[in-house]
């Protein structure tokens, strides 16, 4: 599998700077408020799908940010901000500009299923109904799943606020898992969808 070019996702405009600005502040300390508007004042480069080499903020997001838990497939993995080769290789990714757990619209994550810790490698496993969780140092949030699909590298909406509903705006928080299909290739991607249906703090 091409690890460099595994994500072909082109930047939906749809996702403002604004929106992109709001949703990073809550998950960072005060510090660190300064944080990035953009996935391009990132060094991610939202054509190529990875991170750039041009330039970036002085300041990064927390990292992790959260931890996905998956008990069907007994899956504990922490969350970090990027998905350029060394962010995936170490686990999973947030993309830049998506929301944050338990905000409106849609936390959209990667992770290699073959490579690096394979977080996703039994990704396949899961199906409708069941929960995936994220827990972040202040709070818990369960999503139910509602569709698993494979689609196309380029088919971008699966970014978008609400996932595959292209210039929508949120209707609900959605939690994304992006990974490669089938096993060992980067033909296709394979989807998982979720919507929250649970949050307390935790």
């Amino acid at each position: 599998m091409n690890d460099r070019h595994w994500l072909r996702f082109v930047w939906p405009a749809a996702i403002s700077a604004a929106v992109v600005a709001s949703t990073a502040v809550a998950f960072v300390s005060t510090p660190q408020r300064a944080a990035v508007a953009s996935p391009q004042a990132a060094g991610f480069d939202p054509v190529a799908g990875h991170q750039s080499n041009g330039p970036r903020t002085s300041v990064r997001i927390a990292s992790p940010i959260a931890t996905l838990v998956i008990r069907k497939i007994r899956l504990n993995e922490r969350i970090r901000e990027g998905i350029g080769k060394a962010d995936l290789r170490r686990g999973v990714g947030h993309y830049p500009g998506t929301a944050y757990p338990g905000r409106p619209g849609n936390v959209v994550l990667l992770g290699h299923r073959t490579t690096g810790r394979a977080p996703f490698g039994k990704l396949d496993r899961i199906a409708r109904g069941d929960s995936l969780v994220l827990n972040t140092v202040s709070h818990f949030f369960r999503y139910e799943v509602r569709r698993t699909l494979i689609i196309s590298p380029r088919r971008r909406s699966v970014l978008h606020p609400v996932p595959f509903r292209a210039g929508s705006t949120p209707n609900g928080s959605f939690l994304t898992l992006i990974t490669c299909h089938p096993k060992g290739s980067d033909a296709r991607r394979l989807v998982v969808v979720g919507k929250l249906v649970e949050s307390r703090p935790g």
